[in-house]
C-alpha cells in the first residue's frame, strides 16, 4: 500500500514538472514572437519614415526648383547709342565684327552723306547678358558719346500667363480629340472639328507670342547712330574743274535765248491778240482824230 501511494505521488510530481516545462517553453516562445513582431514593426516604421523623408526632400527640391523658375525674370531690353567717330565706315566695320563675336546678329546697316559728312546707322541684336559689355566696348571706339540709353520691360507676368493659357488650351484640345474619335454622327463631327480648329488656332497664336517674348528677352535690341567727327577742309578747285569757258558760253547763250524769248513772246502776243487789239485801237483812233480836229479848229480861230 505504501509502495502504491509512493508511486502515485511520484507520477503526480512528474506530471507537474512536465507542465511547468511546457508552460515555460510556451512563455519563452511567446516572448520571442513578441520580440520578433516588435522588431518587424520597428523596421516597418523606419522604412515608412525613410520613404516619408525622401518624399519630403523631393517635394522640397521641387519647391525650390519652382521657386527658382518663378524668380527668374524675363526682361526685354532696348538700347540706343549715338556717337561721333573719326571714320564712320571703319566704325561700322568694327561694330559688325563685335556683334558677330558676341554671338549677335545685324538687323540693318546703312550709310549716307549729308552736308559733306558721312553718317551711319545700325540695328543689331545682342545676347541680353552681354548688353552692357557691348555698349561699353563700342563706346571706346568713338570720339564722343553723344547719347546713350538702356531701357528694360519686364514681361515675366505675361509669359507666365501665356503658359497657363497654353496648358488650358492644350487640355481642351486633348478632350476635343477624344470626342472627335468618339463622334458617331456627321453633325457632331462638324461641330467638334470647328471647335478644335478654333482652339488650335488660339494655341498657335499663344505659342507665337511665347516665341517672340523668348527671343526678345534672349537678345537685346540696340540702335546705333554714327556721326562723322572729322573736319573736312575744301580743296582748291582745279582749272578744268572750274570750266570757265563753258560757263561763259552758257551765260552768253542764256542771254541770247532770253532776248529771243522776249521778242517771240511779243510777236505771239501781237498776232495772237490782233483781233482784240484792232477792236480796241479803232475807238482810240476815232477819239484821237476828233480831239486833233477840235484842237486844229481852236488854233485857226485864235
Amino acid at each position: 500500500m505504501k509502495r502504491l501511494t509512493g508511486f502515485i505521488l511520484l507520477m503526480i510530481a512528474l506530471l507537474f514538472g512536465c507542465s511547468s516545462n511546457q508552460s515555460e517553453s510556451a512563455d519563452s516562445a511567446s516572448m520571442e514572437a513578441g520580440t520578433e513582431e516588435s522588431a518587424a514593426v520597428s523596421d516597418g516604421e523606419r522604412v515608412a519614415q525613410g520613404e516619408d523623408q525622401s518624399a519630403e526632400n523631393q517635394n522640397n527640391a521641387n519647391g525650390d526648383t519652382a521657386a527658382g523658375e518663378t524668380t527668374e525674370r524675363m526682361v526685354m531690353y532696348n538700347a540706343a547709342l549715338t556717337m561721333a567717330v573719326a571714320d564712320v565706315e571703319e566704325a561700322i566695320s568694327l561694330i559688325e565684327d563685335k556683334t558677330t563675336q558676341m554671338k549677335g546678329y545685324i538687323v540693318q546697316s546703312s550709310t549716307y552723306e549729308q552736308d559733306e559728312k558721312i553718317y551711319g546707322s545700325l540695328s543689331v541684336r545682342i545676347p541680353s547678358e552681354q548688353l552692357h559689355t557691348f555698349m561699353d566696348e563700342i563706346g571706346t571706339i568713338s570720339e564722343k558719346v553723344i547719347q546713350k540709353s538702356i531701357e528694360g520691360q519686364d514681361v515675366t507676368e505675361e509669359y507666365v500667363d501665356l503658359e497657363s493659357r497654353l496648358r488650358a488650351k492644350q487640355a481642351v484640345e486633348s478632350r476635343l480629340l477624344d470626342l472627335l474619335n468618339q463622334a458617331e454622327t456627321t453633325e457632331d463631327l462638324l461641330k467638334i472639328s470647328e471647335d478644335l480648329g478654333q482652339v488650335q488656332a488660339e494655341i498657335e497664336q499663344i505659342e507665337g507670342r511665347k516665341q517672340y517674348l523668348e527671343n526678345r528677352t534672349e537678345f537685346a535690341q540696340v540702335s546705333l547712330n554714327i556721326e562723322d567727327a572729322s573736319v573736312h577742309v575744301p580743296e582748291i578747285t582745279k582749272g578744268e574743274e572750274l570750266q570757265t569757258g563753258s560757263k561763259m558760253k552758257q551765260a552768253f547763250m542764256n542771254s541770247i535765248n532770253l532776248i529771243v524769248s522776249f521778242f517771240s513772246g511779243v510777236l505771239v502776243f501781237l498776232i495772237g491778240y490782233s483781233p482784240l487789239l484792232i477792236l480796241i485801237a479803232i475807238p482810240c483812233i476815232v477819239i484821237w482824230l476828233i480831239i486833233r480836229k477840235k484842237n486844229n479848229s481852236n488854233s485857226h480861230e485864235a
